[in-house]
């Protein structure tokens, strides 16, 4: 006698991911990890967080060796037409360089003691512009923190079937997608879980039960 085969519910399932893989929105270090790490001591538009900032200093570190190198090419011979201008131009360039590397928000940062300091870039993006590498990589910290925060989290979407079979009860499910940001766009969460019931109805379906009962089942979930 074949043994009798009944589809008892469909269900597509939010669960949440407790595991993610966050590497792709960048990571957290002791040290900075490039030209675009985000120092959080201080906020993310402080000027030390700013990678144009620090290409200038390293300009104005390059001009201050090549005078300080000329300064002492020129040692105490004040007859030299250098001589007095070397030296204003070092102070003008020290404290332009002071200003540039001086913090413009009171380190007033996400960062507290005994965390990570520094919000390193995925490098996702190379080949953008610095402009761009710049603006995603701070977008991409404020996605972090907001899921330090506990603003959004990680699921898992999966659909699952409970069937019976002759005496037997079992759960029938889909492989599922891990890993998904919950405050996701509702069209791609819809289209992740049309995904995931078209994979369950395969399974059900080489498991002998008919697309009209399948079907039906879906229907009678909604």
């Amino acid at each position: 006698m074949k043994a009798e085969k009944r589809i008892l519910s469909i269900e597509v399932k939010h669960i949440d991911d407790t595991d993610p893989d966050t590497s792709y929105l960048g990571t957290y270090a002791r040290n900075p990890g490039g030209d675009y790490s985000i120092d959080r001591k201080h906020t993310a538009d402080c000027i030390l967080n700013n990678p144009h900032i620090t290409e200038t200093s390293d300009k104005l570190d390059r001009i201050l060796s090549y005078l300080w190198a000329r300064g002492r090419e020129i040692g105490n011979n004040s007859e030299d037409p250098c001589y007095w201008g070397i030296s204003e131009a070092q102070d003008l360039i020290g404290e332009a360089k002071d200003l540039v590397n001086e913090c413009n928000c009171g380190e007033s940062g996400n960062w507290s003691h005994g965390e990570l300091q520094f919000f390193n870039t995925s490098g996702n993006y190379k080949g953008e512009s610095r402009e761009n590498i710049v603006q995603y990589t701070k977008q991409d910290y404020a996605h972090m923190e907001s899921y330090n925060n506990g603003d959004w989290g990680f699921i898992g979407i999966r659909a699952e079937a409970e069937i019976v079979i002759g005496s037997v009860h079992q759960r029938i499910t889909s492989g599922g997608l891990w890993g998904i940001e919950s405050d996701s766009d509702e069209s791609y969460l819809h289209s992740i879980e049309q995904d995931e019931l078209t994979e369950l109805r395969g399974i059900l379906h080489e498991l002998g039960f008919s697309k009209r009962a399948i079907a039906a089942a879906v229907k009678a979930s909604k």
